[in-house]
This record gives C-alpha cells, sequence and structure tokens, in this order.
C-alpha cells in the first residue's frame, strides 16, 4: 500500500544525487531571464522616446557677427484653455552661446507644450524678435536672434569765439524739450555723454546743433558713426 510513496521518495534522493544543486540552478535561471527581460523592456521604452532640437544664432545687428556668451533662456508653455485663460510659461533652461554666437538646447518632446525662447546679453538692446515660439513636438527648430549693440558718443562743446554772456548754444541733445544740453555764456568748456539704448551701434546717425550769438541764428548738422560698445569722441567749437 505504500509502495508509491516509496517510490517518490526515490526518486527525489536519486534526483538529489545525480543534480545536488537542482534548486539553485533553477533560480538562478529564473533570475537571469527575469533580468533579461527587464532590460530589454527599459531598451523597448527608451528607444521609443523622441526629442526636439532647438538651436541657432546670435547676432550683432548691423555687423552680423555672432555674439559670444549671450544668454538663450527656453520658456516651456502650456496653452491657454481656449476660454479666457493665457498661456502659462515658466522658464527652464539657459544656455550661453559659443565662440561663433551659437547654441543648442535638446528636450524630450512633449505635444502638450510649446516654447519660448529669448536671448539678451549686457549691453546689447531687445532682439528684433524679442520672443520666438517652437512647437515641443517638433523634431527640430532653427531660431535665430539679432541684438542691437550699444554704443556711446562723448561731446565736448567749447566756446571758443565768444561775443557776450548771452552766447547761446543748443548742443545734440536738447531736442524735446532737454534743458541739460543748452549752454549760455562766453566761457562754455564742457562735456556729456549719449549713448546706450537710443543709439545701437554699427549705424550713421545724425546730430544736429543751433548756435545764437549776437542775435544771429545757425543750424549745424552732421553725420557720426556709431561704433558697437564703444564711444565716439566730437568736439563742437563754436
Amino acid at each position: 500500500m505504500h509502495t508509491p510513496f516509496l517510490r517518490r521518495r526515490g526518486c527525489q534522493k536519486a534526483n538529489q544525487t545525480l543534480f545536488p544543486n537542482f534548486n539553485l540552478f533553477i533560480m538562478k535561471k529564473i533570475l537571469f531571464f527575469s533580468l533579461n527581460c527587464l532590460i530589454i523592456s527599459f531598451l523597448g521604452s527608451c528607444g521609443k522616446k523622441d526629442y526636439t532640437s532647438i538651436e541657432g544664432q546670435v547676432l550683432e545687428k548691423g555687423s552680423n557677427k555672432g555674439i559670444a556668451n549671450a544668454k538663450v533662456i527656453f520658456s516651456e508653455c502650456v496653452p491657454g484653455d481656449g476660454f479666457g485663460a493665457s498661456a502659462i510659461c515658466l522658464d527652464i533652461e539657459t544656455v550661453l552661446t559659443n565662440a561663433q554666437g551659437k547654441y543648442i538646447l535638446t528636450k524630450e518632446k512633449d505635444d502638450a507644450t510649446y516654447y519660448r525662447i529669448r536671448a539678451e546679453k549686457n549691453n546689447y538692446g531687445k532682439p528684433v524678435e524679442v520672443f520666438q515660439t517652437a512647437n515641443a513636438g517638433e523634431k527640430s527648430k532653427n531660431l535665430n536672434f539679432t541684438l542691437p549693440a550699444f554704443a556711446w558718443i562723448k561731446f565736448h562743446v567749447k566756446n571758443v569765439n565768444p561775443f557776450d554772456d548771452s552766447d547761446y548754444i543748443a548742443a545734440p541733445g536738447a531736442s524735446g524739450g532737454n534743458l541739460d544740453y543748452r549752454f549760455y555764456g562766453k566761457t562754455v568748456d564742457t562735456t556729456y555723454i549719449l549713448g546706450g539704448s537710443k543709439y545701437p551701434g554699427g549705424f550713421n546717425f545724425g546730430i544736429d546743433w543751433t548756435i545764437i550769438k549776437n542775435n544771429k541764428q545757425k543750424e549745424i548738422e552732421d553725420s557720426i558713426f556709431f561704433i558697437p560698445l564703444d564711444t565716439v569722441y566730437y568736439k563742437i567749437k563754436y
């Protein structure tokens, strides 16, 4: 009646004799198979990811030279709901341009968002483009920016032929009711600087001034080339 049981025990002993590490062998096989499945699954999911590449160049207005170390700021935006709510944008990353003014940013695609990109640098004005956009679902996008460089001019105004104390000059910068650059008297000898955002470099600008001596008025005009990121010296003798 108990013979089958004895046979089963006999087989179990036989297996243990022939394969002393049988259970360990099976466990290793299961572990190896599980790890392979996990790796294949991970690689498969990574392979399915797609990315958006945004690149371009930041250029100096006028010269079209690349601007090194300019900041290119990326904002990730969620569109409005179409019922009056505006888009919500958050700065997510800032990259610096290289020596040629070039930049690149690679982000994982997201069809639900888009990017707003702006460029800036000290002593440069706002870009002509101000903001540019890229769909986060696009594979690639090329966006360039043009920044106007600031420039300055230093005026030296001197009355070299005085007539009387009513001598008058409305020097450059005095237009629009600005009283800072209107001078009276025989001993005028002064300097001042104009420039910055109102005077982008790389262009010619017209200047003019008005002189009154001995009740005679004279209008004078000239043109000056403003050097980007530099100061030009200009002397007015009257």
